[in-house]
């Protein structure tokens, strides 16, 4: 699966735009949008008062994630740790976190099968993508199912879902399916049900759809 666009809500937009001008991505601003180039994603941040926070990561190359770390340290930006330790471990890639103005819990990733080709200091050229966002829900299990029959998306582990956490995706890119209220790790700030667009494309298609409220909404299939 890959995420080619992806519309956020965000009552800090001067702010965002500051962060992640100071980061160094490619970005504009046009009225009440930003939009910010994310490798083969093209992210996007829409002004509006009293919006939720999300849950986004940006797949890096893998051994690349050390230089990540010390490359958001040289930008004055406080990391999340866990237990700890600044880059977190899971079974399918190492990670590191820290907020944004807006509040989102953001993440550079590093995943199996996308091995690094540069060495050296870090720069945001190496970005591949958005690889996660998070869909919070009253019940995930039944969304990661809807996800599937209805798109065609064949998540890479389906035997490792939970009641509270689905997984719907592979290494490229994947639909986070929390019960909402669970924390994000590695923070204790609870997942809430929130707006967002998306536009992917997986064995199912490409698909756009506006998602409100937590429900898949004005669903459109790409030729």
């Amino acid at each position: 699966m890959q995420i080619h666009r992806l519309k956020l809500f965000c009552s800090e937009l001067p702010a965002q735009l500051s962060f992640y001008e100071h980061m160094g991505f490619e970005l504009r601003r046009e009225g009440s949008l930003m939009e910010m180039k994310a490798g083969w994603t093209q992210l996007i941040f829409q002004e509006q008062v009293g919006a939720p926070y999300y849950h986004f990561a940006f797949l890096i190359p893998r051994g690349r994630i050390q230089a990540a770390l010390e490359f958001v340290k040289q930008k004055g930006i406080g990391l999340l740790p866990f237990e700890a330790s600044e880059i977190i471990e899971f079974t399918n890639g190492r990670a590191i976190y820290f907020y944004d103005p807006a509040g989102n819990i953001v993440e550079f990733i590093e995943r199996p099968g996308f091995a690094a080709s540069v060495k050296g200091a870090f720069s945001l050229t190496e970005v591949l993508g958005v690889n996660e966002v998070g869909l919070p829900s009253e019940d995930p299990l039944a969304l990661a199912q809807y996800l599937q029959t209805t798109f065609g998306i064949k998540p890479i582990a389906p035997e490792s879902f939970r009641p509270n956490f689905c997984w719907v995706g592979d290494h490229q890119g994947v639909m986070i399916c929390v019960k909402a209220g669970r924390n994000w790790l590695p923070t204790t700030k609870p997942s809430v049900v929130n707006d967002l667009e998306l536009e992917w494309i997986d064995s199912g298609g490409r698909f756009l759809a506006k998602v409100r409220n937590g429900v898949f909404e004005e669903i459109k299939k790409i030729p």
